[in-house]
């Protein structure tokens, strides 16, 4: 057996050793690539965009952080490429966790208490398109991506991670996680089929006091259901968001989003079907994406599953407290949200909202890639792109 703390010239000069005075035995003469790299060959195998009929595919990047106190050092999250770090503005990457047992990275944030910006939180789960969009593809584990096993926790700027919640997270998805020093907070949202053909969907609030160590599901005031978005006020570390769909038929008008004020330990409902304008109802399976902005801003995005589509965007300057509803952005023709959905706030000008998406069935190729519209919020509700 090699041992693999050898450097490689170590174990290139031990495998062409000689093996006595009088001969030489050569092993190990072909070395096949291991681990995640770019894919290459047609387009219409690999899902690459580049110049046809052949190009290189790297997957999809399903988190994006960057570190505030210097612009150049970002970090990226891939569905199934593991955790990738830059520190010259995105010009190289590197990747971080590729000895890790899943490369499954479905959240991805820093502390914002940590002063020194070093301490990254990522969660494991399958949300690429390949199954976590396709619910039908969750009857047959072997279609599942890298293994769901918890979280990832680095206070040394992704130099080294530590495992959390192996065990309360195996065989869910953590869409969302957020630290505040020994406080963590985690979102998860799974669909699943069952062998009759109906699907429903799993997942929970999760909590933990002790850095990690233990989790409790549940919270004072939030409904027992999937967790399909969590987010932290940018100015306050105890305020976060959560939106909570249903597990199953008996509660689909159950979908809001829910406001906590004290680290997560208690929530109170600040939208709910009443606010929606119709888009949440008992009628329909749908769930929201969130994202919070300056300023005491929140955007929420209400999704149709069955249409797969963005149906509501709503927008509070107030904390939550009250909500505007916005021109809904026709961004997800492709029917693929929520997976490929995602809203901002600018965090210098707290009036736009970047909202995107896949319009794959336009016939427009500039669309076939992905559209984005900004919204920016005038008297007359403009739209801009």
């Amino acid at each position: 057996m090699l041992n693999s703390a050898l450097p490689v010239s170590a174990l290139v000069a031990g495998l062409f050793a000689p093996l006595s005075a009088s001969a030489q035995t050569q092993i190990g003469q072909i070395f096949n690539p291991e681990g995640p790299a770019p894919l290459f060959g047609p387009g219409a195998l690999v899902g690459s965009v580049d110049n046809p009929p052949n190009g290189t595919s790297a997957g999809a990047i399903e988190a994006i952080a960057a570190d505030p106190g210097n612009a150049k050092i970002l970090y990226a999250g891939a569905v199934n490429g593991g955790i990738w770090k830059s520190v010259d503005g995105g010009a190289t990457w590197t990747a971080l966790t590729d000895q890790k047992s899943s490369l499954s990275i479905a959240s991805l944030s820093l502390d914002p208490t940590d002063a020194t910006h070093k301490t990254v939180i990522a969660g494991n789960g399958n949300t690429s398109n390949g199954g976590f969009a396709s619910g039908s593809l969750f009857s047959t584990p072997a279609n599942f991506g890298g293994v769901q096993n918890g979280i990832l926790y680095s206070t040394d700027a992704g130099a080294t991670f530590t495992r959390l919640g192996a065990s309360t997270f195996a065989r869910q998805s953590v869409t969302d996680v957020q630290a505040r020093g020994s406080t963590i907070l985690a979102a998860t949202f799974e669909p699943r089929v069952i062998e009759t053909g109906a699907s429903f969907f799993t997942g929970g609030f999760f909590r933990s006091t002790d850095g990690g160590k233990t989790f409790v599901q549940g919270a004072t005031g939030l409904p027992p259901g999937p967790i399909t978005s969590l987010v932290g006020d940018p100015a306050n570390p105890n305020t976060f968001y959560a939106a909570v769909t249903a597990s199953s038929g008996a509660t689909l008008g159950q979908t809001g989003v829910y406001k906590s004020s004290d680290g997560g330990a208690s929530w109170t409902a600040v939208f709910t079907a009443a606010q929606s304008g119709g888009t949440i109802t008992s009628g329909a399976q749908t769930t929201i994406k969130l994202t919070a902005g300056p300023n005491g801003t929140v955007a929420a995005g209400v999704v149709n599953i069955g249409q797969g589509q963005i149906t509501g965007l709503f927008y509070s300057s107030t904390n939550g407290a009250s909500w505007t509803q916005l021109d809904t952005p026709a961004v997800n023709g492709g029917m693929q949200a929520p997976v490929n959905l995602a809203l901002a706030i600018d965090p210098k000008n707290r009036n736009v909202v970047y909202v995107s998406g896949d319009n794959r069935r336009l016939k427009c190729p500039r669309h076939r890639q992905g559209q984005r519209r900004r919204r920016q919020r005038q008297p007359d509700y403009s739209v801009g792109r």
